[in-house]
């Protein structure tokens, strides 16, 4: 599994070496929330791709008010 590594200036200069996992402890949180609802009877929706499409949202969401309005 690769890492996204970020480069950070420390203290005096000195440079160190960051591993940014927090997206994977997010993702491993979400899936556990996801099987307890379940547990519960409870139904899920997984949505992974969300972040990245960001800029792109508004234009979708004009996009399925136009459908809405024209009876789609």
């Amino acid at each position: 599994m690769q890492h996204r590594c970020l480069w950070q200036s420390g203290l005096h200069g000195r440079g160190r070496l960051r591993i940014l996992v927090a997206d994977r402890d997010a993702t491993l949180a979400a899936q556990n929330a996801l099987l307890a609802a379940e547990s519960l009877g409870l139904g899920t929706c997984y949505i992974g791709a969300l972040a990245p499409l960001e800029p792109r949202v508004p234009r979708a969401r004009s996009r399925s008010r136009l459908m809405e309005e024209r009876g789609r």
